[in-house]
């Protein structure tokens, strides 16, 4: 009113109300609605209760918008809204990722090859994470192979936690063409590296992959 707008109007805790009305934490349902919100603010958090409709729900991931950064859109931490600068961040509380509020799907015969790799290439430049499987059955496809990456590719100083109410199971592997578990880069040397947790390892649908094997009891099962 009379020319006043909200970045100039104050309260008595001497925040403008447009400070007040970004830092209240919207929530939304899904990634995409998200992405549907009109012109946010810079530093607006919105609370993403899932990553899409066919995501469970494991508390929800926090995002915040930052009207000033110009990062490539990587489909999970960074988001580009389309029309405007800007980009939506994710905010990972104490460096923990569930993978269910990043895109992973574990209904037993969703495909989670291309999602893990698109986590795994962001975790080589972004280390000491905690990553948790929990609630389902995670398969990964041998027809997900992407090129340079195996289909459980693991990153030097990351904490893999497979919980026990999660299942990790690799589809149609063969290891005299593929291993299932192998660092990434594929030349490097895996430092600081932690798969735990006391989940399952179903290699049941591999064939002859005794690295599938191999994994779940050493990595997974004995830990």
């Amino acid at each position: 009113a009379n020319g006043w707008t909200a970045s100039l109007v104050k309260d008595a805790s001497g925040l403008t109300q447009q400070e007040i009305n970004t830092s209240t934490i919207q929530s939304v349902e899904t990634v995409a609605d998200l992405l549907a919100i009109k012109n946010p603010a810079h530093k607006q958090v919105v609370n993403v209760k899932r990553f899409s409709s066919q995501s469970q729900y494991v508390g929800g991931q926090l995002y915040t918008f930052d009207a000033t950064n110009t990062d490539a859109d990587n489909g999970f931490e960074t988001l580009a809204v389309s029309g405007m600068n800007g980009r939506w961040k994710a905010n990972f509380t104490n460096n923990i990722i569930n993978v269910h509020n990043v895109g992973y799907i574990a209904d037993g015969t969703t495909d989670n090859s291309n999602v893990h790799h698109r986590l795994t290439l962001w975790l080589v430049n972004s280390p000491n994470y905690t990553i948790i499987f929990s609630n389902g059955i995670f398969v990964f496809n041998s027809n997900g192979y992407v090129e340079n990456l195996e289909f459980f590719p693991v990153v030097s100083h990351t904490n893999y936690q497979i919980l026990e109410n999660a299942t990790i199971k690799p589809v149609g592997f063969n290891d005299s063409f593929f291993s299932f578990v192998q660092p990434y880069p594929r030349t490097s040397v895996l430092r600081n590296v932690k798969i735990s947790g006391g989940g399952n390892f179903d290699t049941s649908a591999t064939g002859k992959m005794l690295s599938g094997y191999l994994a779940g009891r050493s990595l997974i099962r004995l830990q």
